[in-house]
């Protein structure tokens, strides 16, 4: 501070009393400001007191709503014998000093206490010792210093408020030891610093408390109109602007909205209700993202009305944009008819930072009441949906707790929610099917793979349907599973059809084996005697010779037919047997190698034009557990379709490959390829693929060779794939597990 500021002493000291009167004073200011820190203030109090010649001190305000005296936050809060105390601390207010006896710091300990009251009732206790009451007397004086600090320190929603006042004090405290070490002025001038003190205190109180009602305004709940109007009414009560107002940003059309007014201007509406960004003074600091602050608004080219501003006296103004980290979420501005300090701008930076916060919540806020509105709605269309549907519908949880059925499942099963809830759908399960479902949907919830059933489920009339039923995983955008939708279908007209079809088809095969055995029978007989007739003739009756060539080529020729008949009733007995899961399999222990090894040898005799060639690994035995005629029946299968889809001339590998206790077996041609959409239907069964050439005069099918395939592999545990190109062949390949080398 200037020397010129400082008000003259009102009479001059020795230069060492001076000095020591200075000195004393910075070591009071500097125990008073570790008293207005608070940590620790016991630790404080204590030095404070040893420097006043005690042991220790207290100090006890008076509570205006209540008048009556308590110790100060962070000092000792109870007395040992408060009927002891209650009469001293009562008498301090009428004796100046009071001494006494009292029992402390327990009620066994008795020690000497000096009691000292300032006009405003705050009572200071000295503990022991011998006090000094000259520098005692001046430290009462103080005591307004703290006061306030110890006073907001009561109030739990200000906390943060406290620890401001009292690092600004020991700051304001620090600036006056410094002002009195550098000046070493008298008292005088130590109470002038106080008077200042005690103003700046003031003017941080006055801004705390708009703070704390800027926060509260926020966090009282109603409409964030409601809440930016009391923050305005507080912004202009507690920096007496003229008015101040605040707009909020609609991100979608850049345009600044105006949602509260206080002071001099409260309508909402006119040439500032709405605000295009750039435009203006408000709408530039919101595209600027940077305040604008003048205490000269008379002459600031960005205050286009001057004559206004004269005529309503204006001198400062301050607009803040409201920020959450870079986002713009509106703009906050005020005038005054004063200039505005540092401290107050501070504030209100720090009232800006709040606004946008609050801002930024009730937007969330309403985001979050439309988009649960929206999932209501969708909720809601959804249960009508389901519940008109002709399906059954449920919904579980990631672990598979089914906490929704529509309306057709309680129509159908006659059950409650209360019922089902959970895993009660295993209550109408049929008992010979219910484990078996239960484990493999246990599997599919831990693993996160779709689930897919058949099973019969109790009606409330106690019938049995059959239902195909699925379920698959709804998933966030990290994969992480949320819950599950399932459906069931009834299909018990299909179930039906497909046994009669069954029974239908298993009862044809075996008529039309029953006259095909008979007619081969006579066929072979035919043959053999027209061969015996052949060979009693003699070479002369060339005529005879040529009829009788022709008559046996008529029969291989049926013969051949025969067989493909013979063929194609045994495809449909086999498929007939895996549909109904009665396929007969004589499981024993076998060299999966030499099976393979030999029934490629038989096709390369079978077959000398074409090149078959075989790769096997150098393991002598491949032990495999499966019924030897099946497992060739299924690379028959395959070479036959090699055969049969790849021209002449070109090769076809076979390949055995062994990996984690499992055989692959490849069978490799260079045909035409298969697309993508026929590799997913290629297993079913009366499935060609469309736009396939037959080769090299190859028999008719019926499309079931490699769903039979498919389903002796299944039962052998094993699996079965295809991996093609168009243009560039096929390989399918089929896999079976491996025995243990000690089987």
């Amino acid at each position: 501070m200037d020397s010129t500021t400082v008000p003259p002493s009102s009479a001059s000291s020795p230069p060492n009393d001076q000095m020591k009167q200075t000195t004393d004073t910075q070591t009071l200011f500097q125990l008073l400001a570790a008293l207005a820190d608070g940590a620790p203030r016991q630790q404080a109090a204590r030095q404070l007191a040893r420097y006043l010649g005690a042991d220790d001190l207290l100090i006890f305000l008076r509570d205006a709503e209540v008048g009556v005296l308590l110790p100060a936050p962070g000092l000792v809060q109870t007395l040992p014998d408060r009927r002891r105390w209650q009469p001293f601390l009562a008498s301090c207010a009428k004796e100046y000093p009071t001494h006494a006896t009292l029992p402390f710091p327990d009620t066994t300990t008795m020690t000497t206490a000096v009691g000292l009251t300032n006009d405003n009732g705050t009572v200071l206790v000295l503990l022991g010792g011998t006090p000094r009451f000259d520098e005692a007397m001046l430290l009462v004086t103080l005591l307004p210093l703290l006061e306030a600090a110890f006073l907001r320190e009561k109030g739990r929603q200000l906390a943060e408020a406290e620890a401001t006042i009292a690092r600004k004090m020991a700051a304001e405290a620090q600036q006056l030891i410094t002002m009195l070490d550098t000046t070493r002025q008298d008292v005088q001038n130590e109470l002038y610093a106080r008077t200042q003190a005690e103003k700046a205190f003031r003017e941080q109180v006055r801004l705390a408390a708009l703070q704390m009602e800027v926060s509260t305004a926020l966090t009282a709940g109603g409409t964030m109109q409601e809440s930016l109007e009391r923050c305005a009414r507080a912004l202009v009560q507690h920096l007496d602007a003229a008015f101040a107002r605040f707009w909020t940003l609609n991100e979608t059309e850049q345009m600044l909205e105006l949602q509260a007014s206080a002071g001099m201007y409260t309508h909402l509406d006119g040439g500032h209700a709405r605000v295009p960004v750039g435009t203006l003074k408000i709408g530039r600091i919101a595209a600027t993202h940077e305040p604008h602050l003048t205490n000269t608004v008379l002459g600031d080219p960005q205050v286009s009305d001057q004559e206004w501003a004269r005529r309503e006296g204006m001198v400062a103004f301050a607009g803040y944009p409201l920020l959450v980290e870079d986002r713009l979420v509106g703009v906050m501005a005020l005038f005054a008819r004063h200039q505005i300090t540092e401290t107050e701008l501070a504030a209100m930076a720090s009232v800006a930072n709040a606004m946008a916060v609050g801002i930024q919540r009730y937007q969330t806020e309403k985001e979050q009441v439309v988009a649960r509105q929206k999932v209501e709605e969708s909720e809601e269309r959804f249960r009508t949906l389901a519940d008109n549907m002709s399906q059954f519908a449920w919904t579980a949880d990631p672990t598979g707790w089914i906490f929704w059925y529509n309306q057709r499942w309680y129509d159908y099963t006659g059950t409650t929610p209360e019922q089902m809830a959970g895993w009660g759908w295993q209550s109408v399960q049929h008992p010979e099917h219910v484990q078996q479902v239960t484990e493999k949907i246990r599997a599919c919830f831990e693993t996160g793979e779709i689930w897919e059933d058949t099973f019969p489920l109790r009606g409330k009339d106690g019938t049995y349907r059959w239902f195909l039923s699925r379920a698959i995983p709804i998933r966030d955008t990290q994969g992480k599973i949320l819950r599950w939708f399932g459906t069931n279908t009834d299909i018990t007209e299909q179930k039906d059809l497909e046994h009669q079809k069954e029974v239908f088809v298993s009862m044809a095969t075996h008529e039309l084996k029953t006259p095909l055995t008979s007619l081969r029978g006579y066929i072979q007989l035919a043959e053999r005697q027209l061969l015996r007739l052949q060979r009693e003739l003699d070479s002369s009756q060339t005529e005879q010779q040529k009829a009788l060539d022709g008559a046996l080529l008529m029969l291989s020729r049926s013969q051949q037919q025969l067989s493909v008949q013979n063929r194609l009733i045994n495809d449909m007995l086999d498929i007939s047997r895996i549909q109904a899961s009665a396929l007969e399999l004589l499981l024993a222990p076998c060299d999966l190698g030499s099976l393979v090894r030999e029934t490629v040898q038989d096709y390369q005799i079978a077959h000398p034009q074409r090149q078959i060639t075989l790769n096997q690994p150098e393991q002598e035995v491949l032990l495999i557990h499966a019924d030897q005629d099946r497992i060739v029946q299924v690379l028959s299968n395959y070479l036959n379709n090699a055969l049969k889809y790849s021209v002449a001339g070109t090769s076809i590998n076979v390949n055995i490959m062994c990996k984690h206790a499992e055989a692959r077996i490849c069978v490799t041609d260079q045909g035409p390829g298969l697309s993508p959409e026929a590799q997913q239907h290629i297993w079913e069964q009366f499935y060609r693929a469309p736009g396939i050439e037959v080769q090299n005069n190859a028999g008719a099918s019926l499309g079931l060779g490699l769903s039979i395939c498919q389903g002796i592999i299944n039962s052998h545990h094993g699996q079965v794939g295809v991996e093609s190109t168009l243009g560039q062949g096929s390989r399918f390949w089929f896999t079976l597990p491996l025995l243990p080398e000690e089987a």
